[in-house]
């Protein structure tokens, strides 16, 4: 079993339960991952790579993620959401739409960003969020995120919502906190739904529940071409012996005399084979190899 599948995952389930409902859909013998994690909070699209497409995460993390977010301004907690120790800010500024407006176009663009307490980044080796859990004081140091696009979809004191599109890596959580301290007050993100990563959407997701209605083979109908993690690149059908040396990490000139850095290919049925990589010298090398037959 060989593919990407756009899972949709519910509120209150984390993403290691999700890959696990596909896990029992799959069998222990096929390598199950995703790509980009959603807290249990968030709902919405989660990428799970199958089989040899795990090894696709890196690809997969680099498309652009859109997100809309709803925040509650004048409260504040250790978690930057609704899940943490929630607390009211003394003598919280009042603040308008045409403010938080104004304030978004100060975090669009390459920006630095210091990701929550409570959250899966690495201290010295260790989950920030179990060091936190204990009481002990964690110490992350900001990251630069790139903010495409944000935008504020609807006000109602004291909620709002925001729309947005950014780079891997970025905490929705902490793009609410900073954009309400920008207006001297606080702010928790309340609910959250990331509705594509990259080519990915969320119309085009299949729900938890669904899933759990198919076996083996109705999955396999679900799932997308692992080369739509290299959506904008061409994909070539290669001969027995390119396939040969591909498979033996050879590599081979580029039949098609293209420019596009990266390329997918297959054999002469469509199977897939290899994503490769354009070196200086205009030759294919494979990169990340999908099957070994050869």
């Amino acid at each position: 079993m060989l593919g990407i599948l756009n899972l949709n995952k519910p509120p209150g389930m984390s993403s290691r339960d999700a890959v696990n409902a596909v896990v029992r859909r799959t069998g222990r013998k096929i390598k199950v991952g995703h790509a980009g994690t959603l807290d249990p909070i968030a709902q919405g699209v989660l990428i799970v790579l199958i089989g040899k497409a795990t090894r696709l995460a890196d690809f997969v993390h680099q498309y652009p993620k859109s997100y809309s977010g709803t925040f509650r301004i004048g409260y504040q907690s250790n978690t930057d959401d609704s899940e943490g120790d929630i607390v009211p800010v003394e003598d919280a500024p009042n603040v308008t739409l045409n403010d938080i407006e104004a304030a978004c176009q100060q975090f669009v663009g390459d920006i630095q960003q210091t990701p929550p307490q409570f959250s899966a980044v690495k201290i010295n080796g260790k989950r920030a969020y179990k060091l936190a859990r204990r009481g002990e004081s964690v110490d992350i140091p900001p990251r630069q995120v790139t903010i495409h696009k944000l935008g504020v979809s609807r006000f109602s004191d004291p909620e709002f919502d925001l729309e947005m599109t950014c780079s891997t890596g970025t905490y929705v959580r902490s793009l609410g906190r900073d954009l309400a301290r920008s207006l001297g007050s606080q702010a928790i993100m309340t609910d959250l739904t990331r509705s594509s990563i990259g080519p990915f959407g969320i119309s085009d997701s299949i729900s938890v529940d669904d899933l759990k209605t198919l076996d083996r083979n109705s999955l396999e109908q679900h799932l997308l071409s692992p080369f739509m993690a290299i959506s904008d690149a061409p994909v070539i059908r290669l001969n027995p012996e390119l396939v040969k040396m591909i498979c033996n990490g050879r590599f081979i000139d580029d039949p098609t005399n293209g420019e596009h850095p990266w390329l997918g290919c297959t054999d002469e049925s469509g199977k897939p084979i290899a994503v490769l990589k354009r070196n200086d010298d205009g030759q294919l090398r494979p990169k990340v190899v999908l099957s070994h037959d050869v």
